[in-house]
């Protein structure tokens, strides 16, 4: 049984050239690079917490288009020192142009 659902999005644009989103975690957090991603809350769609994430971890809140990738992935992976298995949903996010994005904490 999966315990914990979440989110990733990969954000990009095409102008004015193609290019992607990718944050890098600190070292603390093992350091490795990946897109915005976050857990679903309960009662949350996939949808409403790919909003909420861009938003809380990037400041971006325009959007073009929201694509499903149609990809999900279960891992074990422990929380908070709790093992739990997790299922990711993958989706993409196309925003207009580059912007100056605002990271979060």
């Amino acid at each position: 049984m999966v315990d914990r659902k979440n989110i990733q999005v990969f954000i990009f644009t095409s102008r004015p050239e193609l290019k992607f989103l990718l944050l890098k975690r600190t070292p603390e957090r093992s350091g490795y690079w990946q897109p915005v991603c976050g857990g679903i809350d309960t009662g949350e769609s996939e949808i409403e917490a790919l909003l909420r994430e861009i938003q809380e971890e990037t400041g971006i809140s325009n959007y073009k288009h929201i694509i499903n990738l149609e990809y999900s992935f279960i891992y074990n992976e422990p929380k908070n020192g709790v093992p739990m298995q997790m299922q990711d949903f993958c989706y993409a996010v196309e925003i207009d142009c580059e912007r100056v994005i605002k990271i979060s904490k």
